[in-house]
């Protein structure tokens, strides 16, 4: 009787725990059931996308947003949406920060990704990795492409850009792509001009064109410089106005050397690479280079020596000039106009004539050499004449393209006398002032000589 009674009192027992287990599923389902409808509508209804923004106290403004469903047209650029009361805020690192992290004031600007909750509000901000803020110079402004510090950039379709070349804009975008443009400060212009015509201008370091021009440029301190063939390059620091013309004038030096020239006999005849540039003592500013520099006076055999003068230097030389040999002419026959043996003038009716020789044919005895023009001409020897030599050993067989003869011609044009006044063949003794390269200087005289690659020096008692 006692057991039958104690089954009869589980048994109601065992159906309040059957109904509670199903009521806490029931309620645990619906629960879950709310929730995860909840999270699909918020889903369907959360709109995520990246666009720039900025930050104001009553909420974000975003550029030329549009609502999801709103098929109007877009009649605001900025577009006010309010934030959420828990809105969540990420750096480009993915790590959680404050709004003023992104936004330090108020109207910051800020390229970032943007989530809008199903209530219309901002519930979410991460700033993009690939976004961009960049202020400068508009350096160079062709259709969609936009040059800004040395660096290119596209215009996104149906941005305006406000700024021209020489202005200072700031611009935001994604990428390489320009979403938003506004602009800083208008430029200014600089007005420049040289004492070179056609000097090279250049502004903070970018090519503008040649003197004389006018180019815009930033307002603020600008470096101008200026470059030029044989002049030295001048710089100048130039303070720009905006919508101002500013001029700026560069004074450019020559880039010079010095050449100090004496000769003894004095008031000889000098010539820097065939130019005559005066008479001794000399003393010239030329550009740096190598020169060949000839001395020659009445009277005395020319002479010559290969100089290099550099940047700012002086480079001086002195030429100990040698008295030509004095003597009868050769018997040329009894041609008229010849001057009879013992003479020691030219004849009358003639004149003379220095030619570097180019080469002389012995089979036909022409005689090739170029005039000033840079025109080939041919000078016919007669058998009978020889070839004279300021220290005798001339021969025309042995002569050598570059050498230099004074040749004399009658009226006719006659080659009557030849006599070599410069040959490459030649002998000097002396102490070894210098040697720089292949160039040595020898002695008192000063005088330089180059040296061929592969010559033979040889010391006395060697």
């Amino acid at each position: 009787m006692a057991k039958g009674s104690q089954e009869q009192s589980d048994t109601p027992k065992k159906g309040r725990g059957n109904l509670i287990f199903k009521i806490v599923l029931i309620a645990a389902l619906a629960v879950g059931g709310y929730y995860g409808g909840l999270t699909v509508f918020r889903m369907r209804n959360t709109h995520t996308f990246t666009g720039l923004t900025m930050y104001q106290d009553d909420g974000l403004l975003i550029y030329k947003y549009k609502p999801p469903g709103d098929t109007g047209p877009q009649t605001e650029d900025w577009v006010l949406v309010s934030l959420g009361s828990e809105v969540e805020v990420y750096d480009a690192d993915g790590t959680l920060c404050s709004l003023h992290d992104v936004y330090p004031k108020s109207s910051s600007k800020a390229v970032v990704e943007v989530t809008i909750d199903p209530d219309g509000t901002v519930g979410k901000i991460r700033v993009e990795p690939s976004g961009f803020c960049v202020e400068g110079e508009v350096e160079q402004k062709e259709s969609d492409q936009i040059t800004i510090d040395k660096n290119s950039y596209t215009l996104q379709e149906g941005v305006r850009f406000p700024g021209k070349e020489g202005d200072v804009v700031r611009i935001y975008g994604l990428d390489d792509v320009i979403m938003f443009a506004e602009l800083i400060e208008k430029a200014g212009f600089l007005q420049v001009s040289s004492n070179v015509e056609g000097a090279r201008i250049f502004v903070d370091g970018s090519f503008k064109g040649k003197a004389p021009l006018t180019v815009a440029a930033a307002p603020g301190l600008r470096e101008v410089s200026a470059k030029a063939d044989e002049h030295k390059m001048t710089k100048m620091t130039v303070q720009v106005e905006p919508e101002e013309e500013t001029q700026v004038f560069i004074e450019m030096p020559r880039v010079v050397g010095t050449l100090e020239v004496t000769s003894n006999p004095s008031k000889a005849q000098i010539y820097l690479d065939e130019d005559l540039i005066g008479v001794t003592p000399l003393k010239i500013q030329v550009a740096p280079g190598n020169y060949e520099v000839v001395a020659e006076s009445d009277g005395y055999y020319p002479k010559r020596v290969a100089v290099r003068v550099r940047e700012d230097g002086t480079e001086s030389i002195h030429f100990d000039l040698v008295k030509e040999k004095t003597g009868s002419f050769p018997t040329l026959g009894t041609l008229p106009g010849i001057t009879p043996p013992g003479e020691t003038t030219a004849p009358k009716d003639t004149s003379t004539v220095k030619v570097k020789i180019l080469g002389f044919n012995s089979s036909d005895r022409t005689l090739n050499r170029v005039d000033s023009l840079g025109n080939l001409r041919n000078f016919q020897i007669p058998a009978d004449i020889p070839l004279q030599g300021a220290s005798g050993g001339a021969s025309w067989a042995n002569l050598l393209p570059g050498e230099e003869i004074e040749l004399t011609l009658s009226s006719a044009g006659d080659v009557m006398r030849a006599v070599k006044v410069y040959s490459h063949v030649f002998s000097d003794k002396g102490t070894v002032v210098s040697k720089e390269d292949h160039a040595i200087t020898l002695g008192e005289k000063w005088s330089t000589y180059q040296l061929t690659p592969d010559v033979l020096v040889e010391r006395p008692g060697e």
